[in-house]
């Protein structure tokens, strides 16, 4: 072997590294999102074994489960909000959908 190559081949070599270029990053980019949905699954894995920090054992009976609540709720952003002295509210409508304003 004497270590020496043609133009031929080098331009040949060249072609076969630029053709692999895009599925090593498909790859890379499958693995990626592969790793992040794990990640993903195990926090909500978390959340979803948690016990709730609200007891509501004692809760009145008279309270049937399918009771639906109704109401508005109203949020002010502080100074830490990127919109700084604004607020959200979100009022229940006559169709039973959520309103924002």
């Amino acid at each position: 072997i004497q270590k020496r190559i043609d133009v031929g081949e080098f331009v040949a070599f060249n072609t076969y590294m630029v053709l692999l270029i895009w599925p090593i990053i498909a790859v890379g980019w499958v693995v990626n999102i592969f790793q992040r949905g794990t990640a993903s699954v195990a926090r909500i894995h978390e959340l979803m074994v948690h016990l709730p920090a609200i007891d509501d054992s004692l809760a009145d009976p008279a309270i049937a489960h399918t009771t639906v609540l109704k109401g508005g709720m109203n949020t002010r952003c502080c100074s830490m909000c990127q919109v700084s002295g604004h607020s959200i509210s979100m009022i229940q409508s006559a169709r039973g959908g959520k309103n924002f304003m």
